[in-house]
């Protein structure tokens, strides 16, 4: 049951997420934020990559209160129930926790001695480094458990 106390709305997860990936960077059409408004409270958040033709049902079993929908174009009306918020962040979640200047991924993969591979519209995008001497199949796993498969 919720309570007064654990209440946490669509508004305020994206105003945290908005902090974190430093949306002001971004010219307006890029920074992301609520896509569909909600009122509804959060207890479940789901992570979707881009919307398929089972998200309401998948939505429903999972006892989904709102969405994270990285690629939200693609979403049809009628597609999710209404009362269902969605936020999507695309280039700031991109360069902020994939392969950008990932400070938290260099740290997983060892990286060191970082310097920033490039710039795009003034901002920081790719990294290089050093990575300790290893394996060349013990980095594919690792790169592999991080990212879940190469691409």
């Amino acid at each position: 049951m919720i309570t007064g106390s654990n209440l946490i709305l669509l508004q305020e997860i994206a105003e945290f997420l908005d902090q974190f990936f430093a949306v002001e960077r971004y010219s307006q059409e890029e920074r992301g934020g609520v896509y569909l408004p909600s009122t509804r409270p959060v207890r479940r958040l789901g992570l979707v990559l881009e919307p398929c033709a089972q998200l309401q049902e998948w939505t429903s079993t999972q006892d989904i209160d709102a969405l994270f929908l990285h690629r939200p174009w693609k979403l049809e009306p009628g597609q999710l129930s209404p009362d269902i918020g969605v936020i999507s962040y695309h280039l700031p979640f991109d360069e902020r926790l994939t392969f950008s200047f990932n400070s938290r991924l260099a740290q997983v993969l060892g990286m060191s001695s970082l310097e920033v591979l490039g710039n795009k519209d003034g901002r920081v995008i790719g990294m290089i480094g050093e990575i300790p001497t290893q394996r060349f199949a013990h980095l594919c796993h690792c790169v592999k458990q991080i990212f879940g498969g190469y691409e």
